[in-house]
Protein backbone atom coordinates (compact mmCIF):
# COMPACT_ATOMS: atom_id res chain seq x y z
CA UNK A 1 0.00 0.00 0.00
CA UNK A 2 1.03 3.83 -0.55
CA UNK A 3 0.98 6.20 2.36
CA UNK A 4 -2.08 7.64 1.04
CA UNK A 5 -3.77 4.47 1.01
CA UNK A 6 -2.40 3.56 4.23
CA UNK A 7 -3.87 7.04 5.87
CA UNK A 8 -7.31 6.36 3.83
CA UNK A 9 -7.41 2.95 6.02
CA UNK A 10 -6.19 4.08 9.13
CA UNK A 11 -8.48 7.23 8.98
CA UNK A 12 -11.59 5.33 8.37
CA UNK A 13 -10.89 2.67 10.80
CA UNK A 14 -10.03 5.65 13.88
CA UNK A 15 -13.81 7.27 12.25
CA UNK A 16 -15.35 4.22 13.32
CA UNK A 17 -14.17 4.22 17.12
CA UNK A 18 -16.57 5.15 19.59
CA UNK A 19 -15.92 8.10 22.22
CA UNK A 20 -15.70 5.12 25.09
CA UNK A 21 -13.65 2.68 23.10
CA UNK A 22 -10.80 6.01 22.90
CA UNK A 23 -11.22 6.64 26.23
CA UNK A 24 -10.64 3.10 27.61
CA UNK A 25 -8.00 2.49 24.93
CA UNK A 26 -6.08 5.54 25.86
CA UNK A 27 -6.23 5.12 29.50
CA UNK A 28 -4.43 1.38 28.74
CA UNK A 29 -1.90 3.50 27.15
CA UNK A 30 -0.92 6.12 29.05
CA UNK A 31 -0.52 3.96 31.95
CA UNK A 32 1.89 1.73 29.91
CA UNK A 33 3.53 4.73 28.77
CA UNK A 34 3.93 5.59 32.69
CA UNK A 35 5.38 2.56 33.91
CA UNK A 36 8.08 2.94 31.28
CA UNK A 37 11.64 3.66 32.80
CA UNK A 38 12.29 6.58 30.58
CA UNK A 39 9.11 8.14 31.96
CA UNK A 40 10.60 7.81 35.59
CA UNK A 41 13.66 9.64 34.40
CA UNK A 42 12.13 12.26 32.28
CA UNK A 43 11.46 15.47 33.30
CA UNK A 44 10.70 16.98 30.76
CA UNK A 45 7.13 15.73 28.72
CA UNK A 46 6.04 17.20 25.07
CA UNK A 47 3.19 15.86 24.15
CA UNK A 48 0.35 16.71 21.31
CA UNK A 49 -3.17 17.36 22.94
CA UNK A 50 -5.50 15.23 20.86
CA UNK A 51 -7.45 15.86 18.23
CA UNK A 52 -9.82 13.65 16.04
CA UNK A 53 -9.75 10.05 17.37
CA UNK A 54 -5.96 10.18 18.65
CA UNK A 55 -4.95 8.20 21.53
CA UNK A 56 -6.16 10.82 23.98
CA UNK A 57 -3.58 12.65 26.28
CA UNK A 58 -5.43 16.12 27.38
CA UNK A 59 -7.25 14.59 30.37
CA UNK A 60 -3.56 13.70 31.94
CA UNK A 61 -2.01 16.82 31.29
CA UNK A 62 -2.41 18.74 34.59
CA UNK A 63 -1.66 15.44 36.40
CA UNK A 64 1.52 15.11 34.79
CA UNK A 65 2.55 18.54 35.95
CA UNK A 66 1.32 18.04 39.30
CA UNK A 67 3.35 15.32 39.74
CA UNK A 68 6.70 16.97 39.23
CA UNK A 69 7.10 16.78 35.41
CA UNK A 70 7.14 19.83 33.09
CA UNK A 71 5.17 19.55 30.10
CA UNK A 72 5.25 21.13 26.49
CA UNK A 73 2.75 20.89 23.64
CA UNK A 74 3.18 21.91 20.47
CA UNK A 75 1.79 25.57 18.70
CA UNK A 76 2.18 25.97 14.96
CA UNK A 77 4.03 29.01 13.94
CA UNK A 78 4.46 30.48 10.85
CA UNK A 79 3.91 27.23 9.47
CA UNK A 80 6.35 25.16 11.79
CA UNK A 81 5.84 23.55 15.01
CA UNK A 82 7.80 24.65 18.19
CA UNK A 83 6.74 23.40 21.93
CA UNK A 84 5.13 25.54 24.74
CA UNK A 85 5.60 25.08 28.28
CA UNK A 86 1.91 24.91 29.74
CA UNK A 87 1.25 26.76 33.17
CA UNK A 88 -2.01 27.06 33.16
CA UNK A 89 -5.33 25.55 31.26
CA UNK A 90 -6.06 30.05 30.92
CA UNK A 91 -3.19 28.88 27.82
CA UNK A 92 -5.54 26.62 25.67
CA UNK A 93 -7.57 27.69 23.07
CA UNK A 94 -8.37 26.68 19.27
CA UNK A 95 -5.56 27.15 17.17
CA UNK A 96 -3.90 25.83 13.45
CA UNK A 97 -7.10 24.28 11.62
CA UNK A 98 -8.77 23.97 15.14
CA UNK A 99 -6.51 21.82 17.38
CA UNK A 100 -6.46 22.87 20.92
CA UNK A 101 -2.95 24.95 21.61
CA UNK A 102 -1.24 27.20 23.82
CA UNK A 103 -2.03 30.92 23.23
CA UNK A 104 1.34 32.44 24.81
CA UNK A 105 3.62 31.23 27.02
CA UNK A 106 7.76 30.22 26.53
CA UNK A 107 8.95 27.85 23.76
CA UNK A 108 11.27 25.65 25.05
CA UNK A 109 13.37 23.16 23.13
CA UNK A 110 12.85 19.23 22.89
CA UNK A 111 16.60 18.20 24.30
CA UNK A 112 16.60 15.60 26.86
CA UNK A 113 12.51 15.75 26.62
CA UNK A 114 10.43 12.84 26.58
CA UNK A 115 8.17 13.18 23.24
CA UNK A 116 4.88 11.47 22.88
CA UNK A 117 4.23 11.64 19.06
CA UNK A 118 0.97 10.80 17.38
CA UNK A 119 0.55 9.74 13.83
CA UNK A 120 -1.78 7.53 11.21
CA UNK A 121 0.89 4.48 11.07
CA UNK A 122 3.45 2.83 12.36
CA UNK A 123 5.58 -0.41 11.60
CA UNK A 124 7.86 -3.06 13.38
CA UNK A 125 10.80 -0.96 12.25
CA UNK A 126 9.81 1.98 13.90
CA UNK A 127 8.73 4.40 10.91
CA UNK A 128 6.26 6.66 10.92
CA UNK A 129 3.51 7.70 8.74
CA UNK A 130 1.84 10.95 9.80
CA UNK A 131 -0.88 13.11 8.45
CA UNK A 132 1.36 14.70 6.04
CA UNK A 133 2.12 17.98 7.32
CA UNK A 134 5.55 16.88 8.07
CA UNK A 135 5.51 19.05 11.39
CA UNK A 136 7.34 16.36 13.56
CA UNK A 137 9.94 15.86 10.89
CA UNK A 138 10.97 19.46 10.42
CA UNK A 139 11.01 20.22 14.16
CA UNK A 140 13.37 17.06 15.26
CA UNK A 141 15.59 17.87 12.29
CA UNK A 142 16.03 21.14 13.29
CA UNK A 143 16.35 20.45 17.47
CA UNK A 144 17.81 16.90 16.97
CA UNK A 145 16.49 13.90 18.68
CA UNK A 146 20.01 12.60 19.89
CA UNK A 147 18.73 13.03 23.69
CA UNK A 148 15.57 12.79 23.18
CA UNK A 149 12.67 9.99 23.65
CA UNK A 150 10.69 9.69 20.72
CA UNK A 151 7.37 7.29 22.06
CA UNK A 152 4.38 7.14 19.40
CA UNK A 153 1.12 6.75 21.06
CA UNK A 154 -1.09 4.30 18.83
CA UNK A 155 -4.34 2.08 18.67
CA UNK A 156 -3.54 -1.66 17.76
CA UNK A 157 -4.88 -1.42 14.02
CA UNK A 158 -1.96 1.54 13.47
CA UNK A 159 1.09 -0.59 13.56
CA UNK A 160 1.86 -2.82 9.96
CA UNK A 161 4.27 -4.66 9.87
CA UNK A 162 6.13 -2.54 7.23
CA UNK A 163 4.65 0.78 5.70
CA UNK A 164 6.33 3.05 3.22
CA UNK A 165 9.05 5.92 4.16
CA UNK A 166 11.32 8.57 2.53
CA UNK A 167 14.92 9.25 3.78
CA UNK A 168 13.70 12.30 5.47
CA UNK A 169 11.31 10.60 7.67
CA UNK A 170 11.98 10.18 11.06
CA UNK A 171 11.80 7.34 13.06
CA UNK A 172 10.37 7.04 16.70
CA UNK A 173 11.85 5.05 19.37
CA UNK A 174 9.18 3.21 20.85
CA UNK A 175 5.50 2.80 20.29
CA UNK A 176 2.72 1.97 22.76
CA UNK A 177 -0.56 0.39 21.90
CA UNK A 178 -3.18 -1.03 24.22
CA UNK A 179 -2.20 -4.21 24.03
CA UNK A 180 1.66 -4.16 23.29
CA UNK A 181 5.07 -1.83 23.35
CA UNK A 182 7.48 -2.29 20.48
CA UNK A 183 11.24 -0.93 21.41
CA UNK A 184 14.16 0.17 19.09
CA UNK A 185 17.23 -0.40 20.02
CA UNK A 186 17.18 2.68 22.05
CA UNK A 187 15.44 0.46 24.44
CA UNK A 188 12.89 1.50 27.12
Amino acid sequence: MTKEEIRQLVRQQKRAMEEKEISVYSEKIIKQVEKMARWEKSQWIFTYISYNQEVATQNYLWDWIQSGKKVAVPKIVDGEMTFIQLLEPQQLQAGYQGIIEPAYGSCVDGKEALILMPGLAFDLQMHRIGYGGGFYDRYLKKWGKADSYLLALAFDFQVFEEIPYEDFDQKVDAIVTPNSVYLSEKGA
